[in-house]
């Protein structure tokens, strides 16, 4: 007799902790579910302004000759022939 009334006080316990167990599983589902729910947020209106554009002016380019050696640039026959023509 009190085997089987402690056997069914073991099963009582199972069936409570199983309970408790499922009752904790869907309350942790409903949070989720919370947490990941869309939030009212107010739409962004961007409003597109006329401006006015911007005149620019063509520059022209100088070109200097730039010397790369110390002791100077050999010159034959008016050119000079290890420099480099560089546009500014």
């Amino acid at each position: 007799m009190f085997r089987e009334l402690r056997d069914l006080i073991i099963e009582g316990l199972h069936l409570l902790l199983l309970y408790g167990f499922l009752c904790v599983c869907a309350i942790e589902v409903i949070a989720i579910f919370i947490i990941n729910a869309p939030q009212n947020r107010p739409e962004v209106i961007y409003h597109v302004t006329n401006t006015t554009q911007i005149e620019t002016t063509t520059r022209e380019l100088r070109s200097i000759e730039v010397c790369n050696r110390i002791d100077g640039c050999p010159i034959v026959k008016g050119v000079c022939e290890t420099c480099q023509i560089v546009k500014r």
